[in-house]
């Protein structure tokens, strides 16, 4: 699987220059498609290289430093369910992490219904970010 990510990868990165160097040439009418498309390319390119991380981590399961590093690099992007599949990969029983999936996940389904404030949303994502870094803290020592 991670092959085929690695290839996938390749792919995007050169269509993405493709793109840079076909939006250089453009004229001012098409420009701004050739700008929607790199976006899109780019988030592509984004998503290849967090399930390229979540394979790593899965094939390096069992050593704590390698699984705090990634954890601790996905929190540090704000990729706090990334961090927590990142840590059930190595914990898959342990009943913190868990109830902590559980707290992000209420929390993103809470968002996009719009059923909590901008305020209530950063303070409960902050609680979020301490629970995941102590679960690290706690798992991976």
């Amino acid at each position: 699987m991670s092959e085929f990510l690695k290839k996938r990868l390749l792919e995007v990165q050169e269509e993405l220059q493709q793109l840079f160097i076909m939006r250089a040439n453009a004229g001012i009418e098409t420009v701004g498609s050739y700008t929607n498309r790199i976006t899109l390319v780019r988030q592509e390119e984004n998503r290849l290289k967090l399930e390229l991380k979540a394979q790593e981590a899965k094939q390096n399961s069992t050593d704590p430093t390698q699984i705090k590093a990634i954890a601790i690099d996905f929190v540090s992007k704000g990729q706090f369910k990334e961090a927590l599949e990142t840590l059930k990969t190595a914990f898959p029983t342990e009943n913190d992490l868990i109830h902590t999936m559980g707290q992000l996940a209420a929390l993103e389904r809470a968002r996009r219904m719009n059923t909590i404030s901008n305020e209530n949303y950063a303070v409960r994502q902050a609680n979020i970010s301490d629970a995941v870094l102590a679960l690290i803290e706690n798992y991976c020592t």
